[in-house]
Protein backbone atom coordinates (compact mmCIF):
# COMPACT_ATOMS: atom_id res chain seq x y z
CA UNK A 1 0.00 0.00 0.00
CA UNK A 2 1.02 3.17 -0.76
CA UNK A 3 1.36 6.10 1.57
CA UNK A 4 1.10 9.67 -0.20
CA UNK A 5 2.87 12.68 1.25
CA UNK A 6 1.35 15.79 1.76
CA UNK A 7 0.67 18.08 -1.58
CA UNK A 8 3.59 20.02 -2.64
CA UNK A 9 3.06 23.50 -3.58
CA UNK A 10 3.46 23.01 -7.41
CA UNK A 11 0.52 20.49 -6.57
CA UNK A 12 -2.01 22.88 -5.20
CA UNK A 13 -0.84 25.71 -7.79
CA UNK A 14 -1.68 23.76 -10.78
CA UNK A 15 -4.67 22.48 -9.10
CA UNK A 16 -5.65 26.41 -8.61
CA UNK A 17 -4.43 26.92 -12.21
CA UNK A 18 -6.54 24.54 -13.49
CA UNK A 19 -10.11 24.16 -11.83
CA UNK A 20 -10.76 27.96 -12.66
CA UNK A 21 -9.77 27.69 -16.02
CA UNK A 22 -11.84 24.60 -16.39
CA UNK A 23 -15.02 26.04 -14.76
CA UNK A 24 -14.43 29.11 -17.13
CA UNK A 25 -14.74 26.85 -20.36
CA UNK A 26 -17.22 25.17 -18.95
CA UNK A 27 -19.58 28.49 -18.68
CA UNK A 28 -18.19 29.73 -22.10
CA UNK A 29 -20.04 26.74 -23.74
CA UNK A 30 -22.85 27.08 -21.83
CA UNK A 31 -23.40 30.64 -22.83
CA UNK A 32 -22.66 29.85 -26.21
CA UNK A 33 -24.79 26.88 -25.96
CA UNK A 34 -27.72 29.29 -25.05
CA UNK A 35 -26.83 32.07 -27.65
CA UNK A 36 -27.15 29.71 -30.40
CA UNK A 37 -29.92 28.39 -29.66
CA UNK A 38 -31.67 31.89 -28.91
CA UNK A 39 -30.52 32.29 -32.28
CA UNK A 40 -32.10 29.64 -33.57
CA UNK A 41 -35.46 30.93 -31.89
CA UNK A 42 -35.25 34.31 -33.40
CA UNK A 43 -34.33 33.55 -37.04
CA UNK A 44 -37.21 31.05 -37.06
CA UNK A 45 -39.60 33.75 -35.74
CA UNK A 46 -37.98 36.06 -38.05
CA UNK A 47 -38.85 33.82 -41.52
CA UNK A 48 -42.15 33.39 -40.26
CA UNK A 49 -42.49 37.27 -39.79
CA UNK A 50 -41.06 37.82 -43.86
CA UNK A 51 -43.72 34.75 -44.59
CA UNK A 52 -46.40 36.43 -43.35
CA UNK A 53 -45.24 39.94 -44.76
CA UNK A 54 -44.98 38.07 -48.10
CA UNK A 55 -48.38 36.94 -48.16
CA UNK A 56 -50.41 39.95 -46.71
CA UNK A 57 -48.28 42.15 -49.17
CA UNK A 58 -47.69 41.06 -51.81
CA UNK A 59 -48.53 38.93 -54.83
CA UNK A 60 -45.91 36.90 -54.82
CA UNK A 61 -47.51 33.20 -53.91
CA UNK A 62 -50.48 33.98 -56.01
CA UNK A 63 -54.27 34.35 -54.64
CA UNK A 64 -57.04 31.86 -53.22
CA UNK A 65 -60.53 32.39 -53.04
CA UNK A 66 -61.67 31.95 -49.43
CA UNK A 67 -62.98 29.10 -48.11
CA UNK A 68 -66.04 29.23 -45.02
CA UNK A 69 -65.97 27.05 -42.54
CA UNK A 70 -69.64 25.05 -43.40
CA UNK A 71 -68.33 25.45 -46.82
CA UNK A 72 -64.88 23.27 -45.69
CA UNK A 73 -67.45 20.97 -44.50
CA UNK A 74 -69.48 20.53 -46.99
CA UNK A 75 -66.48 19.35 -49.30
CA UNK A 76 -65.24 16.84 -46.71
CA UNK A 77 -68.56 15.25 -46.75
CA UNK A 78 -68.99 15.24 -49.97
CA UNK A 79 -66.04 12.63 -50.54
CA UNK A 80 -67.56 10.94 -47.32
Amino acid sequence: MVIYGPLTPGQVAFFLGIVPVFAAWLYSEYLEYRKNSSFSKQSEFGALLVYFYICDRTNLLGESKKVTLTQHQNQISAFA
